[in-house]
């Protein structure tokens, strides 16, 4: 950062003095050395006198250090500003900075009835020039493009960015047995844009010529045995054997690892098609889809809107409807079951962090506990400081949940440590009673300790919060702090304050924090749907609607 700031006002070049001023970041600027001197230093220098910081930077050499070294030069910091909309600016460096991970992108295109050919048998899209082109910029923005060996024996891709000013991904094959052909336009071009091929015990010749060629050969594992009974159990209702998989297939995780390891921070994975079979728990929630230009009725057809398209369903719109053509269409695997849990913030008991154990991708919390135990299996839900955790062991006195890295990033879990206390609760039974309020055990974001100041019996604490979350919070409205159900006493348009009674300070966490701590916040989920409700709908009575029909 410069020590004046250049700004343009009317397209005239002016300078000022950044003495004074207020920062706006999106990431919390780094205190160390790398390819340029830290940002820190020079905000220091820059006379900056208060700073706005949006995401938390979770690199090992930054996290937290920042924003000290700010305060310890006296740059008053406000954290956590406007942080949702900032985490969501920089999905993967927060993925690959977490887990160590590339961010994957699945891509494929398929039809409404599951076809990937006219009845001709004629292929060569399925889906509109905008979802092209929208291929095209992914392929730009992202480290990495995976694919089968079967696509490359297929049609001989080049998988090279076709767009303005194009950045060209790595070019990554899994490719188990080795087969790419020696005359394929990937190994013709890899001396030009690299290519990574994946493969298992490969042939030394066939490796070597390959070598020569510019492609980089790495070996992978196969699929474990966990990995592949997982696999089987999901996929037996699409009749595969054990024997259909077996050895035939390396570990994409295992590839995805190497991947990252040498700093390739996100792949694009295009796959063919799914057969029919692989869509009955396929669900389309939006699709606009053209038809084939021999069609004589209309090109575009109107939006279609469902929860659920079975695989056998025709789609037509003209007497004798060629196959269909997506421009968008969006899609999930509909789970079995309903995971959501409703908690009520009533801490049941305080646990124990016993244990912590970190991974590139992921943690696991081992917490003593008593009463929260009675009665919980495994696969059941516990709030741990709000946060709606599966129990994945258990004993007499203590459990164990994993911990994505997302909800370390986003809550304070992130900051425990052997010996920490946190407030538990399990999910509320249907025939309970309703003691608090409905929690979703799902945190909106975190809040900072203000202060505390006692007031007779009880403890006022006042806690600064984004204002996207005080949006939420009303006065004599209810909060969930580090999963605690209370009543809000008052709000400004920085901070809110609540009131602890002395039984809810000796039962929960809440009064052992002090100032400047981190806490879990979940905003009343009741105003979160009014406001949804309230919103105008799509296509109603709008102001350029009545203008454009002559009322005013």
């Amino acid at each position: 950062m410069p020590a004046m700031v250049t700004c343009t006002q009317n397209e005239t070049p002016c300078t000022e003095d950044p003495a004074g001023a207020t920062m706006y970041v999106t990431l919390e600027p780094c205190c160390h050395h790398g390819k340029q001197p830290p940002c820190t230093e020079a905000l220091v220098e820059s006379g900056i006198r208060r700073g706005y910081i949006g995401s938390r930077d979770f690199n090992p050499l930054v996290f937290g250090k920042g924003v000290q070294y700010l305060e310890e030069h006296g740059i008053e910091v406000i954290p956590d500003f406007l942080r949702e909309a900032c985490d969501k600016l920089n999905p993967i460096f927060f993925r690959y900075i977490d887990t160590k991970m590339p961010y994957t992108i699945l891509k494929y295109a398929m039809t409404a009835d599951g076809k990937i050919a006219c009845a001709g048998g004629a292929s060569k899209w399925v889906t509109g020039e905008a979802a092209r082109a929208h291929v095209q910029q992914t392929r730009k923005r992202v480290a990495a493009i995976c694919v089968g060996i079967g696509t490359v024996l297929a049609d001989d891709p080049l998988l090279t960015c076709r767009c303005e000013n194009p950045s060209q991904p790595v070019r990554v094959v899994l490719d188990t047995r080795l087969r790419i052909p020696m005359e394929s336009r990937l190994v013709q071009t890899a001396k030009e844009v690299p290519v990574i091929v994946f493969c298992y015990a490969p042939d030394k010749d066939k490796k070597a010529a390959l070598e020569a060629a510019g492609v980089t050969v790495l070996e992978a594992k196969l699929l474990p045995k966990e990995e592949l009974d997982e696999l089987f159990m999901r996929l037996g209702e699409f009749q595969l054997s054990k024997e259909e998989l077996n050895g035939r297939h390396i570990s994409l995780r295992n590839c995805l690892e190497q991947l990252g390891q040498r700093g390739l921070d996100s792949v694009l994975i295009e796959v063919r098609p799914f057969t029919p079979q692989h869509c009955r728990k396929i669900a389309v929630i939006w699709c606009r889809f053209t038809w084939h230009r021999s069609c004589s009725a209309a090109t575009v057809c109107p939006p279609l809107a469902a929860w659920a398209l079975p695989h056998r369903t025709r789609l037509s719109c003209c007497p004798n409807p060629p196959l269909p053509v997506w421009d968008r269409i969006c899609f999930w695997n509909i789970p079995e079951r309903s995971n959501s849990k409703m908690f009520t913030g009533i801490v049941e008991e305080m646990g124990t962090v016993r244990r912590l154990n970190q991974s590139p991708n992921r943690c696991e919390l081992e917490l003593s506990a008593a009463k929260v135990l009675e009665g919980t299996q495994i696969g059941d839900s516990i709030a741990v400081n709000g946060v709606c955790l599966t129990v994945i062991r258990m004993d007499k006195d203590h459990f164990t949940a994993d911990v994505m890295p997302e909800t370390l990033r986003r809550s304070n879990l992130g900051q425990l440590k052997t010996g920490s206390k946190v407030n538990l609760e399990r999910a509320m039974a249907a025939d309970g009673r309703f003691g608090g309020h409905i929690v979703a055990g799902h945190i909106d974001g975190t809040g900072r300790i203000r202060s505390m100041q006692p007031e007779g019996n009880a403890v006022l604490v006042t806690i600064s919060a984004a204002p996207e979350l005080l949006r939420y919070v009303v006065e004599k409205g209810s909060i969930a702090i580090d999963g605690i159900s209370l009543t809000v006493a008052k709000v400004s348009h920085t901070d809110f304050t609540v009131s602890l009674i002395p039984h809810t300070g000796e039962e929960t966490t809440l009064l052992k924090h002090r100032s400047g701590e981190i806490v879990n916040l979940e905003t009343d989920i009741i105003g979160k749907y009014v406001e949804k409700l309230m919103q105008p709908k799509s296509g109603g009575v709008t102001m350029e609607l009545l203008q454009q029909n002559g009322f005013f």
